[in-house]
């Protein structure tokens, strides 16, 4: 599917924050830029870290990829961002 779409433009791991970048989100977050295809981490559960967890939480998914949002469910956190950010990949042609 991901291999053969050319629309596809993005992909979006969803991490859970307490937990970290893993290796499977590491094999998807590789397969897709190895197809030319943006990565955007979006890092959930935040709101179940304290201040200190959560900025080392999303600094440790900062280093391994550029675009990290922040979300939270229950608080609503990160979602106009998210969405806003995603939009901006349906403004213009593909690939």
């Amino acid at each position: 599917y991901v291999s053969g779409r050319r629309e596809l433009r993005v992909i979006v791991v969803v991490v859970d924050s307490r937990r970290g970048i893993g290796e499977g989100d590491r094999v998807m977050m590789e397969f897709g830029r190895s197809h030319g295809l943006d990565v955007v981490v979006v890092a959930s559960k935040v709101d179940k870290l304290k201040r200190e967890e959560r900025r080392r939480s999303l600094a440790a998914m900062r280093d391994e990829v550029a675009q990290v949002f922040p979300f939270s469910a229950p608080k609503k956190e990160g979602i106009a961002e998210i969405r806003a950010h995603l939009e901006t990949y349906a403004e213009g042609p593909a690939g």
